[in-house]
C-alpha cells in the first residue's frame, strides 16, 4: 500500500503581508508625488508663458498710456488756449485761429489696451497659475483701473463729439479741410508746419450765427476738462504706476528680462 505524504506551505508571517502593503503604499505614494510634480511643472511652465506675454502687453500699455497723457495734456492746454482767444479777441479778425485751436482742441486718443492676456486670465480662471496672492491682487487692480479709464474716456468722447456737431455750424468746410493735416501727435513730436503756421494768422470766413455755436463748441470741451485733469494727474500715473509694479514682479518672479 502507497502512503502519500501532503506538502504543507509554510505560513507567510504578518510582517511579510505588512512589508508588501508597504511596498504598495510606497510605489502608489511615488506615482502620487510624481504626477504631483509633473503637474507642478507643467503649471509652472504655462504661468512662465502667461507672464511674458503679460510683460509685453503692459509694456505696450504703458508706452500707449504716457502717449495718451501727452495727448491730452496739449489738448488741454488747445482748450485754454481757445476760451483766451475768443474771450480777448475780435472774431472778425484772424478767425484762422479758430481753426486751429477748434482742430486740436476737438482731437481724440483713447489708450489701445493690450488685453488678450489679461481677459484670458481673468475670464477663464488662468489667474491660479500665479501663485503670488500679491501678484494675483495687483492684476486684479490693474484691470479695474482700464476700466475707469475705458469709462472716462468715453465721457470725454461724448462732450467731443458734442463739440463736433457745432463745429459743423461754425466752420466752413473747405477751410477745416486745409488744417486737415494738423495734428496733435505731429505737435507733441515736435513736427513744424510752415503752411498751418502762416495761415494761423489769416481772416477764414465762418459760417452765419457763428458766435452762437462757438459759444456752445467752447462749453462743450470745458465740460471735458475735468476728465481730462483727472486722467492726467490720477487715473493715467496710477495705471502706470500699478503697471510697472506687476511688470517687476513677473520679472522677479519668472526670471524674465
Amino acid at each position: 500500500m502507497e502512503v502519500h505524504t501532503h506538502t504543507h506551505s509554510e505560513r507567510k508571517k504578518w510582517t511579510h503581508y505588512l512589508w508588501e502593503f508597504l511596498m504598495l503604499f510606497l510605489a502608489v505614494f511615488a506615482g502620487f508625488l510624481a504626477e504631483n510634480q509633473r503637474e507642478h511643472i507643467i503649471e509652472h511652465k504655462r504661468a512662465k508663458e502667461y507672464a511674458k506675454s503679460l510683460l509685453i502687453d503692459l509694456q505696450n500699455d504703458t508706452a500707449d498710456i504716457r502717449k495718451a497723457s501727452n495727448y491730452e495734456i496739449l489738448v488741454d492746454k488747445m482748450i485754454d488756449s481757445l476760451v483766451g482767444f475768443v474771450s480777448r479777441s475780435n472774431l472778425s479778425q484772424k478767425t484762422a485761429q479758430l481753426y486751429y485751436y477748434i482742430r486740436l482742441a476737438g482731437s481724440i486718443y483713447t489708450v489701445d489696451w493690450n488685453k488678450a492676456t489679461l481677459n484670458q486670465l481673468i475670464n477663464s480662471g488662468n489667474l491660479r497659475y500665479f501663485t503670488n496672492p500679491q501678484l494675483v491682487n495687483k492684476i486684479s487692480l490693474y484691470n479695474t483701473t482700464q476700466n475707469i479709464i475705458a469709462i472716462q474716456e468715453q465721457t470725454i468722447l461724448e462732450h467731443r463729439l458734442r463739440a463736433f456737431a457745432y463745429k459743423d455750424h461754425l466752420l466752413m468746410p473747405q477751410y477745416v479741410l486745409a488744417f486737415s493735416q494738423l495734428s496733435i501727435d505731429n505737435l507733441i513730436a515736435g513736427k513744424k508746419n510752415s503752411f498751418i503756421d502762416s495761415l494761423r494768422n489769416a481772416d477764414l470766413p465762418l459760417q452765419d450765427q457763428s458766435a452762437v455755436y462757438l459759444k456752445s463748441f467752447v462749453n462743450a470741451v470745458l465740460a471735458e476738462k475735468g476728465n481730462i485733469e483727472g486722467l492726467v494727474l490720477r487715473t493715467y500715473p496710477k495705471s502706470i504706476m500699478e503697471a510697472t509694479e506687476i511688470m517687476e514682479m513677473l520679472k522677479k518672479e519668472y526670471h524674465l528680462k
